[in-house]
């Protein structure tokens, strides 16, 4: 399955495939008669998942070796920034070396058709080729301005897109045979169960991003007239990015935490963000701070000054690739919104503290989502449906011990209750594959399933776990009407399911309690629909199933999920062509 157990030299590897070869050392070469098998067309099929993985391991490792020459001499930085006008220059450059394959239309096709068929092929183009530039401009510590000069170079960029192909099928998620001179790699079963729900989450994460940028796109017009944004709107555009982008509601902001100055000091920098991603819309990637100077501190700017302020090209995954400062101007970098406004806030803010407060202030935020926010959002739903108990956790000398929940939902209406941890990540926002393995197996998150809800879900029915749920109003939960989940704030865990703990993204989450909610663009503007009926919250294949039912949202993920299914990346990697599924 998907972030199951994985061995440390091969997350490395993944991680960092140029400079953590120990895997790939520790793969047993291929004999004399695997590599004469792998040469003979009619013996080739013969060969199992292990001679496949030693025989790819073997060709990584020697490209590998051959790119570490001089590789350093082979890039350079483009002198021209990036612009919507060089979109088809990238593609052409990786078409070169690296297509996707889809079945042609039929010639009857209605026009919409086609142009849906066009553009799932481009899109899925454009997000590897982003995808895989910026993970070697990270792993080689360059600025986002050498990822036109790393796409130039197909080894490297084939490489790299190999380690993932290979890290999967070692996770047995992927697997090989050679046909009709193709070496052709499958989603294993093990990953089948999992595509759909793995590939909602992502198309869920897209439709919520776009519906942000049309929320964005709406204040263009008055900023581009007016040169500023008046108070409502800003205050509008400060609200949506802090729920948005940093699951920080104003509405369930407490007394003491809304007066203070870091939480003044963060609505700041979320408008100077949200000021330069509308400028970033009409094509002004450069801002002069007078623009938004009477709309946020003098001290706001000064601190903003000092601590992004750079001559040089930044590198990509860093605060300054998002906002950087350069003699009072403010350019908006390469990082997404979301992604690029955690960086920043987390870089400025995350260890300080408001006078007279022990606590860092990106805990103190953390604690808010934690054990306010979320319980009074499902408290204001007004449903009769759900009842919202508080924290549940063991004592000083509990006779079990570790288990930590900090809110318990009953569906009144099943009779079902759900036992809730909160996990609240400021910086963290893990992009790559590599990052999303690190982080399920970080301690301090790992902890929050593997200890926190599975030592309650394994001790429910323990005298003294009976006597202190029957004392909260709980004693109706028993093990058949009991479910865990690792509830947070992280985009890619949605849908997900381990050792029996559900995993649910709060936006997701809260969207799924107005029977899920989602927001659908179409040319006349967006548009809410509701695709679930009476699906439960423990119920991830019902959940999954009803969005891609009736309505145009599932009508949409249909077709899309056929093309996604239907799609065969192609690339000749050394001496092998090889076809592959697209994840």
């Amino acid at each position: 399955m998907l972030y199951g157990p994985v061995a440390k030299d091969l997350l490395d590897f993944l991680h960092d495939p140029l400079h953590n070869t120990q895997y790939l050392d520790g793969l047993k070469p291929p004999s004399w008669g695997i590599r004469l098998m792998a040469r003979t067309p009619l013996l080739r099929r013969a060969l199992d998942q292990g001679h496949i993985i030693r025989l790819l391991g073997q060709r990584l490792r020697a490209e590998i070796d051959s790119l570490k020459v001089d590789l350093d001499q082979q890039l350079s930085a483009d002198p021209q920034p990036p612009s919507l006008d060089d979109v088809p220059r990238w593609l052409a450059t990786l078409g070169n070396y690296f297509d996707i394959d889809l079945p042609a239309p039929p010639r009857d096709a209605p026009e919409h058709f086609t142009d849906r068929w066009l553009e799932h092929r481009e899109s899925h183009l454009w997000a590897k080729l982003g995808y895989t530039c910026n993970r070697i401009t990270e792993n080689l510590r360059l600025p986002s301005s050498y990822n036109f000069s790393i796409l130039q170079h197909s080894r490297l960029w084939l490489a790299y897109y190999l380690s993932e192909s290979l890290f999967l099928m070692a996770q047995g998620l992927m697997l090989g045979h050679f046909r009709n001179g193709h070496l052709v790699l499958r989603f294993s079963p093990l990953l089948e169960r999992e595509l759909k729900s793995y590939w909602l989450s992502e198309v869920s994460e897209y439709h919520s991003n776009s519906a942000d940028q049309r929320q964005l796109q709406t204040l263009q017009q008055t900023l581009v007239q007016l040169g500023h944004l008046p108070p409502p709107q800003s205050t509008f555009l400060v609200d949506l990015l802090l729920d948005k982008c940093l699951s920080i509601h104003a509405q369930y902001i407490q007394g003491e935490l809304k007066n203070s100055p870091l939480y003044q000091y963060l609505r700041d920098i979320v408008y100077i963000a949200g000021h330069l991603q509308i400028r970033a819309l009409c094509g002004q990637q450069r801002t002069h701070y007078s623009e938004f100077a009477h709309q946020v501190s003098p001290a706001t700017l000064s601190l903003m000054a000092s601590a992004l302020s750079s001559a040089e090209a930044p590198p990509f995954n860093s605060p300054q690739n998002f906002i950087q400062v350069q003699d009072g101007f403010y350019l908006r970098g390469a990082l997404n919104l979301k992604y690029g406004l955690k960086k920043v806030v987390g870089h400025l803010l995350i260890k300080q503290k408001n006078p007279g407060s022990k606590e860092d202030f990106g805990n103190t935020l953390g604690n808010n989502f934690e054990r306010d926010y979320i319980v009074n959002y499902i408290r204001a739903l007004e449903s009769e449906r759900y009842k919202v108990y508080g924290e549940l956790k063991a004592g000083n000398h509990a006779q079990v011990k570790g288990y930590d929940v900090d809110l318990v939902l009953h569906d009144q209406a099943h009779d079902q209750y759900y036992f809730i941890q909160v996990k609240y990540r400021l910086r963290d926002q893990p992009t790559y594959l590599s990052e999303q393995y690190q982080l399920m197996f970080r301690d301090d998150f790992h902890r929050g399933y593997a200890k926190q809800l599975l030592i309650l879900k394994q001790h429910l029915n323990h005298p003294s776990i009976r006597q202190k749920l029957a004392q909260n109003g709980l004693a109706g939960a028993r093990e058949d009407n009991s479910h865990f989940i690792l509830l947070h704030n992280l985009p890619f865990l949605n849908y997900h399911q381990t050792q029996g703990v559900l995993f649910y993204e709060w936006n997701r989450f809260r969207n799924l309690l107005k029977a899920g909610r989602i927001s659908v663009l179409s040319p006349g503007g967006i548009s809410q629909e509701q695709p679930l009926d009476d699906q439960q919250l423990w119920q991830l294949e019902r959940i999954v199933e009803a969005h891609f039912q009736d309505g145009q949202s599932g009508h949409n993920n249909r077709l899309n999920y056929a093309l996604y299914r239907a799609s065969r990346v192609r690339y000749r990697f050394a001496d092998l062509d090889i076809v592959s599924d697209l994840f």
